[in-house]
């Protein structure tokens, strides 16, 4: 059997050339910045070289922290947005990039070094194991990211497990996914051509993000930047300078969520809605009934790894689905959260001997419901 385990001493040896080459664009980068800014002092820039300032500005402002420089990341994020703010700020404008310059140079020279070491280890630990005897499709990562060498640094830390492509161009975005149908885009605001947030509004337009769980990854920490981007579907939005061996953390557990299949049972559409959005969210495959008989017949024709089950429903009450799946060898072993108005000590603990997994009393808070149900998955993939 062929190891697909990323290589950790490969990855540290990615990592310090990644950090070369953000050194050697840094210093590039710098005379950029330069002959721009002598133009503003001038007062000959033209949009174009304006544009080069902010584009500049911003990659400085996503990459410099990632790679263990958060003065850069600072200084470059007060430029830009000053930039951003028009011909009234030129003084400050000014002021702010030789400032970034100044650090940019004693960075190149040697005289601060980067204060990140990734625990790819900690990548590696965070990936669960492998369902034993399933023949599992591979899942499939797509990047959006325009910085070349941070976006090979996170297809390399997956290793072979996971097949991880990478697009650099926001006009490459919206065919890759129908192409690829990957189980996660990392989608970064910043692309050149198309933004990030007019991607992701087009793509669930289309229905695109139904099944497909999209992260944002952004220098823009706006909050109706955010708000755009929930509200199109993203199930997280993270704000650059990002830690790249959390950003694959975050992504494994999305991709192992996605094994798991859910069925909500309520004859309450609003918390149907509540659960469905967190658990898809968190990445699962989730299903719905309004009662207890489409329930039973839901499990019958397919298989669930939890049911969170409503006590009080019209018809086949949730005491009465319990009652049938328990005693059903096929359907005794799923795990079920029971949803009840009654929150006594009695009813409780009757419920927990007819071998319910977890019981929560309404009015409940859906993020507990979400996370008590994951980590039910959680224990059952591991077992």
């Amino acid at each position: 059997m062929v190891n697909s385990k990323p290589d950790l001493s490969l990855l540290h040896e990615r990592w310090q050339h990644a950090l070369s080459e953000f050194l050697e664009r840094a210093a590039t980068t710098r005379l950029e910045l330069d002959r721009n800014t002598a133009s503003l002092v001038d007062g000959s820039a033209d949009q174009t070289q304006l544009d080069a300032l902010i584009n500049d500005t911003h990659k400085l402002a996503g990459s410099g922290g990632t790679f263990g420089f958060p003065v850069i990341s600072r200084l470059a994020k007060a430029a830009e947005r000053l930039l951003l703010a028009g011909p009234g700020s030129d003084a400050e404008s000014i002021a702010a990039l030789q400032a970034l310059s100044a650090y940019l140079g004693d960075v190149v020279a040697g005289k601060h070094t980067s204060e990140t070491t990734p625990d790819f280890g900690e990548a590696e630990r965070a990936k669960a194991p492998e369902p034993a005897g399933l023949a599992v499709r591979q899942r499939r990562v797509l990047i959006a990211e325009d910085d070349v060498v941070f976006a090979a640094l996170i297809r390399d830390m997956f290793g072979g497990e996971i097949d991880v492509h990478t697009v650099h161009d926001g006009d490459e975005v919206i065919a890759a996914v129908r192409r690829l149908t990957p189980d996660v885009l990392l989608l970064d605001d910043g692309l050149p051509n198309l933004r990030g947030l007019d991607l992701i509004e087009t793509l669930h337009r289309d229905g695109m993000t139904r099944d497909m769980g999209v992260v944002m990854m952004t220098a823009n920490a706006a909050p109706d930047s955010i708000l755009r981007a929930i509200q199109a579907g993203a199930v997280d939005y993270l704000v650059k300078p990002v830690d790249p061996v959390a950003l694959v953390r975050t992504i494994r557990e999305r991709l192992d969520n996605s094994r798991s299949s859910v069925l909500l049972i309520d004859d309450d559409p609003l918390v149907l809605q509540l659960l469905r959005d967190g658990f898809r969210n968190a990445g699962c495959l989730v299903a719905e009934a309004a009662d207890g008989e489409t329930a039973l017949d839901m499990v019958a024709a397919e298989k669930f790894d939890l049911l969170v089950l409503d006590r009080m429903m019209p018809g086949l009450d949730g005491s009465a689905v319990l009652h049938r799946l328990k005693g059903d060898q096929r359907t005794r072993d799923i795990p079920v959260i029971i949803l009840t108005a009654r929150g006594g000590a009695d009813e409780s603990l009757a419920f927990l001997r007819r071998g319910v997994t977890d019981f929560i009393t309404k009015p409940f808070n859906p993020e507990e419901v979400v996370l008590r149900g994951l980590r039910i998955l959680e224990r059952a993939n591991a077992g």
